[in-house]
């Protein structure tokens, strides 16, 4: 196993090298017996042996370790019996039963079902804090307010430009608008930088009522759906100001 992993040493950038080695190291060590482990037996042992595999998987989640983690390690051990598949050493990958790949995608489902993902947001309290903070020492306050206010995504956050920034008549009342215009996905294409379809067209405009003194420039609360393309905010939410989606799209 050793000399199959000295064989990617130059093909590959050192990291990538250092990490392989290092999951193997955990591939190995694991002992099949009592005063057995992995590192001791011929890689021929392994030849169609995918029960193996997932109990060193299913060791590592009994360990805790993470399930990015697990899944590492899972990928280094593919890629480990693919060289040794390609090579000779194995007639049959252990990888590749469909009743293993089963199970071990029933492990990463348990794992992720019994750690439930840990939202990491501000309290309110931390919020106003930053708040305060961000109003008396930073340039960017009105960047943070906004963000913190309206929710938006960051992309679209980010693009913002001041003639986004609107008072508009409603039923006979000035009301101050954010126009809020979708921009580019993440996941677009960089050698192409065009802009996908939305799901749905349009502009999102938000309303944003403010409540007297400094107050107003916390977070906000955000309905969930509103017309045009609105998201999930990127914030934690408070009582102390409002801001509404507004079908009123420019």
């Amino acid at each position: 196993m050793t000399a199959l992993l000295e064989k990617r040493r130059g093909t590959c950038a050192e990291a990538t090298f250092d990490v392989a080695h290092t999951q193997l190291g955990h591939f190995t060590s694991y002992e099949v017996r009592p005063g057995l482990t992995i590192k001791e037996m011929r890689l021929d042992a392994l030849d169609g042996d995918g029960e193996l595999i997932l109990d060193v998987l299913k060791q590592q989640a009994k360990r805790n370790y993470a399930a990015d983690s697990i899944r590492l390690l899972r990928n280094e051990i593919k890629q480990l019996l693919d060289r040794a598949l390609s090579q000779g050493y194995l007639v049959q990958h252990p990888l590749r039963d469909p009743d293993v790949l089963k199970d071990i995608r029933g492990l990463f489902k348990t794992i992720r079902e019994s750690r439930p993902e840990k939202i990491k947001a501000m309290t309110a309290e931390q919020a106003r804090h930053f708040l305060k903070t961000a109003l008396e020492k930073s340039p960017l306050f009105a960047f943070f307010a906004t963000g913190f206010g309206c929710g938006p995504r960051l992309e679209d956050l980010v693009a913002l430009q001041p003639g986004d920034d609107v008072v508009r008549v409603i039923e006979g009342r000035r009301v101050r608008q954010l126009h809020i215009c979708p921009s580019i996905p993440q996941r677009m294409s960089r050698k192409n930088p065009q802009p996908k379809q939305l799901k749905q067209g349009g502009t999102t405009t938000w309303t944003c009522r403010r409540s007297s003194g400094r107050s107003s420039t916390s977070t906000g609360t955000r309905p969930g759906k509103a017309r045009g393309t609105s998201r999930r905010g990127t914030g934690p939410r408070t009582p102390t100001s409002t801001c509404r989606a507004s079908s009123n799209a420019l």
